[in-house]
């Protein structure tokens, strides 16, 4: 028993400080927000890093909309078990239901990170703080083969997107 807790000390991940926690808990009285992203993709396809930019809203519990401004328009919203996808400038638009597609269903449940306590994050995501940015490192293969990790800065939102 005392090598089981041993271990558990050794290899647990560092606690976050104090203003990580208080940070959380406020955020956990917001029900709706809004803020600008940054988007980077690295590919080996790619020379340099593909840069995307727009708004990521919120509401509690369920609804998200990631909405890419620039280079071109595309927007991702969830709302409950719904999925809906479009490219305006394609003349593309998908709607999903999350209850017949597993994948993509892990993948939202990685991407309701704001809905979330620090608890139920980590299940989720390696949290790391250095001052002033949390970072999150998904957990899951699936969703790291499509996001690095986040990096939640008071004035910026970016997530790094994966090397295909």
């Amino acid at each position: 028993m005392l090598l089981l807790l041993l271990n558990r000390a050794l290899f647990a991940e560092p606690a976050l400080p104090r203003e990580v926690m208080v940070l959380w808990e406020t955020m956990a009285e917001v029900e709706r927000m809004e803020a600008h992203f940054v988007q980077v993709r690295h590919s080996a396809m790619l020379s340099v890093p593909f840069t995307s930019s727009g708004t990521l809203r919120f509401a509690r519990p369920d609804q998200m909309a990631w909405l890419v401004e620039e280079p071109a328009e595309s927007a991702m919203v969830i709302s409950g078990t719904k999925v809906s996808m479009s490219m305006p400038d394609l003349g593309i638009r998908q709607e999903i239901d999350l209850g017949t597609s597993p994948e993509i269903s892990r993948f939202v449940e990685g991407m309701i990170w704001l809905g979330r306590d620090l608890d139920q994050l980590s299940v989720s995501y390696v949290l790391s703080w250095q001052a002033p940015t949390l970072t999150l490192y998904p957990r899951d293969p699936t969703i790291q083969a499509m996001i690095e990790r986040i990096d939640l800065s008071p004035r910026q939102c970016d997530a790094i997107i994966a090397q295909e």
